[in-house]
Parts: C-alpha cells; sequence; structure tokens
C-alpha cells in the first residue's frame, strides 16, 4: 500500500508531485481497464449462461406450450358441458338460442315480405339480458386465469435469472 503526505506549500517539490500524480492516475488508469474487462468478461458470461438456458429451455417451453393448449381444449369444454348443465347459464343459453331464432324469423319474414312485394310487420323490440353480468363474468374468469398462469411465467424467469447469474439447481 502506498503511502501518502500531505505537505505544506514550502516543503512540496513541484516536480516530485507531478509524478507521483502521473503515477497514481497510471495505476488508477491500470485498474479502471482491469474493471472494465472483468464486467465484459462477466456480462459476457452472463449471456453466454442465459443463452444456454434458453436453448436448453426450448423444448421443455414447446412441451409445455403443447400441455397448455391440449389443457385449454379440455377446460373449454368442461367449462361449456358446465355452464350448460348449470341451471342459470343453461337458461341464459337457451334464452340467447331463443332470442337468434326469433331474430334470424324476423329476418326471413322481412325478406319474404319484400320478395313478394309487400311492406314488413314491423316487429317490436325486446331487450336482451344485461351483458354488465356477462362483462363481469369473464372479467373474473380472465383475471383468475392470468394469475394462475403468471405463477408458472415467475417461476419460470427465476429459473432463467439463476441460471444467467451462474447458479445452478
Amino acid at each position: 500500500m502506498t503511502r501518502t503526505t500531505t505537505t505544506t506549500g514550502a516543503s512540496l517539490d513541484p516536480d516530485a508531485a507531478r509524478q507521483q500524480l502521473a503515477a497514481t492516475e497510471e495505476r488508477a488508469a491500470g485498474l479502471r481497464a482491469q474493471l472494465q474487462a472483468h464486467t465484459a468478461e462477466q456480462a459476457v458470461a452472463r449471456e453466454r449462461r442465459l443463452t444456454e438456458f434458453d436453448r436448453a429451455a426450448l423444448a421443455q417451453l414447446a412441451q409445455r406450450v403443447e400441455t397448455a393448449r391440449a389443457e385449454e381444449t379440455a377446460a373449454v369444454e368442461e367449462f361449456r358441458a358446465a355452464v350448460i348443465a348449470d341451471p342459470v347459464f343453461g337458461a341464459y343459453v337457451r334464452h340467447r338460442a331463443a332470442r337468434h331464432a326469433r331474430a334470424q324469423a324476423v329476418d326471413q319474414l322481412g325478406q319474404t315480405h319484400r320478395r313478394l312485394g309487400q311492406e314488413p310487420p314491423r316487429q317490436p323490440l325486446q331487450g336482451g339480458v344485461d351483458n354488465n353480468l356477462l362483462a363481469d363474468l369473464v372479467k373474473i374468469v380472465e383475471t383468475e386465469g392470468r394469475r394462475l398462469a403468471a405463477d408458472e411465467l415467475d417461476e419460470f424467469h427465476q429459473r432463467r435469472d439463476a441460471a444467467g447469474d451462474g447458479e445452478t439447481s
């Protein structure tokens, strides 16, 4: 360790001080260069580990996509069956079917009248159900579905970060 002494102006040798300062700055520059090189090496090593992790993860992620797709297909069918079986939602499905059937019949009635050159009869407008209920249900289901999927994604990112940091599991 180099010892630095501070002196008063009368005993200062300017040439020696400049030489000492230049030597200190040269050592500092060398240390900065070493630190930058080390930091660059660490960044390259981290990127290499992340690339290795990503390559290894490709097959797992592709399999997870296929598994999730199959789970989604099964869940959609399960949900559809449950909705139809549920008395409230089953009634809603029947209501929507009847409403669509009525709208189609009204449309065909109007087209038939027009083909015969007649004025179609006016049909009273009937309101539907409160679509906000359905929007709220969809929002709840989507939020919960995203939360469950996010847990799995968080775990993946933690494993990836650990691999990038050189931690092995």
